[in-house]
């Protein structure tokens, strides 16, 4: 091999490794964390101690809240998950949406595990309602669980909501929302 021909070579290969010493590192990853100001997230919770609910009746915290999309520059929501942990006393399990007792069948969530543990009650769902773009959003009324019968087992008790999202980017985000239970 003569250098003139190694220089040829290098010539040819000097603008490859250019182009791809320019690709970002993170471009070549799986998943990628959206930014923190973007994504789907839970606004407006709120968490309210009912003495006797409209459901059964019963005591219950009914929460209400809206997931969003936020931001301009938020890639396309492909799915995602929601978590929920309320605090309960008493022995009565139940949980439902609106009217219902559990799901209702035309509600747009998949019960994913519902379980009850140390005065904690713990509700994944998993949002089947399609794809948010951004700004879209969807609106959760009426969550309720049941729960002890006063007030000042739950009150300023802290209620969280967690939404594990994915995009059509490949990016993902987890976002946590917190509320204390109220007195109506």
């Amino acid at each position: 091999m003569t250098r003139r021909q190694t220089l040829q070579g290098m010539a040819w290969a000097a603008p490859a490794i250019v182009v791809a010493k320019g690709i970002p590192a993170a471009a070549s990853s799986a998943s990628l964390d959206l930014d923190s100001k973007l994504g789907v997230q839970a606004l407006d919770l709120a968490a309210v101690y009912w003495d006797s609910y409209w459901v059964g009746p019963r005591p219950a915290v009914a929460l209400g809240l809206y997931i969003q999309n936020y931001g301009n520059e938020s890639p396309v929501a492909t799915g995602f998950t929601l978590t929920v942990t309320v605090p309960v006393t008493g022995d009565d399990a139940a949980w439902g949406i609106q009217g219902n007792v559990g799901l209702g069948s035309s509600d747009p969530w998949t019960l994913a595990s519902y379980s009850r543990s140390s005065g904690v009650a713990t509700l994944v769902l998993v949002y089947t309602g399609g794809s948010l773009s951004a700004w879209g959003g969807v609106s959760l009324s009426n969550l309720w669980f049941a729960t002890a019968s006063s007030l000042a087992d739950v009150k300023n008790e802290t209620v969280t909501a967690t939404i594990n999202a994915t995009y059509s980017t490949g990016a993902t985000s987890v976002r946590t929302t917190t509320a204390k239970v109220k007195g109506k």
